[in-house]
């Protein structure tokens, strides 16, 4: 678990996005982050958002398989 999985099972969302977003400066080719990031903005029912980063994961990792359960969630 890391800091921003910390932050969002504590509902510090905007916390949580300042990590993802601080981390995707560094490595933007890390599916982990923007699966992670969409994760916290599908909790946050921004499902545009949600559905940006999920899409970017898979595109980085197409193999990402829990993407495809996130990425139907947040169209609903």
């Amino acid at each position: 678990m890391n800091y921003g999985e910390v932050l969002l099972r504590l509902k510090r969302h905007e916390e949580a996005i300042k990590q993802y977003m601080t981390a995707l400066q560094y490595d933007k080719s890390n599916a982990d982050l923007h699966y992670n990031l969409g994760v916290v903005y599908l909790d946050l029912q921004q499902h545009q958002r949600a559905m940006n980063h999920f899409n970017d994961a898979l595109h980085i990792a197409p193999d990402h398989k829990v993407n495809y359960i996130d990425c139907s969630r947040s169209c609903h």
